[in-house]
C-alpha cells in the first residue's frame, strides 16, 4: 500500500496537514495513502501533543523506549 511518512509533522498544524493529505486520490490498489507522521512528544510537557496528530494518521511513539 503507498503512503507517506512525515518527517518533524509537529511543525505543521494539523488542520494544514489534513488538508494537503484531503487532496490525495485513491490508490489503485484502493484507499487512501497509508500516513505515518513523525511527532516527538517525549516528556508530554510540549505544547505541541502527539495525541493533536491522532486523526490524521499513525504517529510515532517516542515514549515506547521507556
Amino acid at each position: 500500500m503507498p503512503g507517506y511518512r512525515l518527517d518533524a509533522a509537529k511543525h505543521m498544524w494539523p488542520a494544514d496537514i489534513s488538508a494537503i493529505l484531503g487532496k490525495t486520490k485513491n490508490s489503485k490498489h484502493g484507499g487512501k495513502p497509508f500516513v505515518y507522521q513523525e511527532v516527538i512528544d517525549l516528556y508530554g510537557s510540549e505544547p505541541i501533543k502527539a495525541s493533536d496528530y491522532d486523526h490524521i494518521g499513525a504517529v510515532t511513539e517516542f515514549k515506547f523506549g521507556e
